[in-house]
């Protein structure tokens, strides 16, 4: 099945609202968001990258911009709107596609007018919001699909890219998720919910496209294994004492609501439709869950330290979750026994760190293999093999409809002094 031809049209942080995807026509607009005079910024060192690519390029931008306080993960801000329909929000826009007269919102304008950027906390009644850190963060990961589409590029590799390219950005992702370090530092859990909010916006536009892969297993669990991500992050917010109404996490009941969203999801995507029942650890306090219905532990989490989510009232909630099982009655909506005490026994309750390492071990090196390039895979999983950007310039000739290299002289120096590709 060939790739969908869809692309972000920007990836900067000059407007808040979300980048919409858009048709890609008959070859890229490439412009340099880094100015090319500008040094290349200093990125940690790690086995992901190539030596030359925008995908490298967008995480020393990343970095520079945290370390600058320019992203902080722990200020949160408004958007105006955002790119996808969510829960209620979904048939609220049907009914207005349905009834022209009805106003519709007001365009985004970068906050000169509209909410935008404008501090969380002097809005306390707005839903849409999102850490400063976490729009850079999602905004980055439209241009990291759109270097990944060869349509983009007027080239034709294999079938699948495009799809197996939107799963290497999911997997850099989880990524960035695991290796965000503990050490003793107290705030490391917001650089963690700052992946969270950006693989959860990405999933609700165009991380669909993942499912696309030829290969239903690998799609399957890398969902489950989003699911098992959402809930470790949960538990640890648990254990901070960071879950509630009035959390400090100024959009945990939308983030929530878009997890809840992106479980219900999966099945128009032919994903998660089933699994067996396991323990919730540890085992002797004998709780279960199935991880193929994982939104289950999300509303009781809401239901529990009373979270309002999105389009949903807590009877709404209380509806779902008494709504006691499907066809076959394999649901539970079961959780941790957490002891106040010993808050670090429940932070793995639901298993991610193991079905991890066992997805690394089981699908490490993928989309090496399919970009059937020479040199070796640089990561197990994730990497930037099917970044068209870190492909020579032989390797993009030989798959270019016309042979030649879409990449001028002028962008490929860009890039090596850290530009930015961006795909209008």
């Amino acid at each position: 099945m060939p790739p969908r031809k869809r692309v972000s049209s920007e990836a900067n942080d000059s407007s808040t609202s979300a980048p919409k995807r858009v048709a890609s026509g008959n070859g890229p607009t490439l412009s340099t968001a880094t100015p090319a005079s500008k040094p290349k910024p200093k990125v940690k060192k790690t086995a992901r990258w190539a030596k030359f690519s925008v995908s490298a390029n967008l995480a020393a931008e990343y970095e520079k911009l945290t370390s600058e306080g320019k992203a902080n993960p722990g200020e949160f801000i408004c958007l105006c709107q955002v790119p996808f329909d969510l829960g209620e929000d979904a048939s609220d826009s049907e009914a207005e596609s349905e009834s022209p007269e009805k106003s519709k919102p007001k365009r985004c304008d970068g906050g000169k007018t509209c909410l935008c950027k404008k501090p969380a906390s002097e809005n306390p009644n707005h839903k849409w919001v999102i850490s400063s850190a976490g729009k850079v963060k999602f905004f980055q990961q439209q241009t990291h699909h759109g270097i990944r589409n060869p349509d983009n590029f007027s080239m034709y590799t294999f079938n699948d890219h495009s799809a197996y390219g939107t799963l290497e950005v999911i997997q850099n992702l989880i990524l960035d998720f695991v290796e965000t370090p503990d050490a003793e530092e107290q705030d490391s859990w917001k650089e963690r919910w700052v992946v969270v909010e950006a693989l959860g916006f990405f999933m609700k536009t165009v991380g669909d496209d993942a499912s696309m892969i030829d290969d239903g297993e690998l799609a399957d669990w890398t969902w489950r294994l989003l699911g098992r991500l959402f809930l470790r992050m949960l538990t640890e917010l648990e254990s901070k004492s960071l879950l509630g109404p009035d959390s400090e996490v100024k959009n945990l009941g939308l983030m929530m609501t878009v997890w809840i969203d992106i479980a219900e999801g999966a099945s128009h995507l032919s994903l998660l439709d089933e699994s067996n029942k396991e323990a919730i650890l540890p085992k002797g306090d004998k709780k279960f869950w199935y991880p193929h219905r994982y939104q289950d532990q999300i509303l009781a989490y809401a239901a529990k330290y009373k979270i309002p989510l999105v389009g949903m009232s807590e009877a709404d909630v209380q509806a779902k979750l008494g709504a006691n099982g499907d066809d076959d009655g394999e649901r539970s909506a079961d959780l941790p026994v957490f002891k106040a005490d010993d808050p670090k026994r429940t932070e793995d309750a639901f298993g991610f760190d193991k079905d991890y390492k066992s997805y690394v071990s089981k699908n490490q090196g993928v989309t090496g293999f399919l970009s059937r390039r020479r040199e070796p895979c640089k990561s197990k999983i994730g990497g930037d093999m099917l970044d068209i950007t870190s492909w020579s310039s032989a390797e993009r000739k030989k798959a270019n409809y016309k042979g030649n290299d879409p990449l001028g002289k002028k962008e490929l120096d860009a890039i090596k002094r850290g530009g930015i590709l961006m795909i209008t």
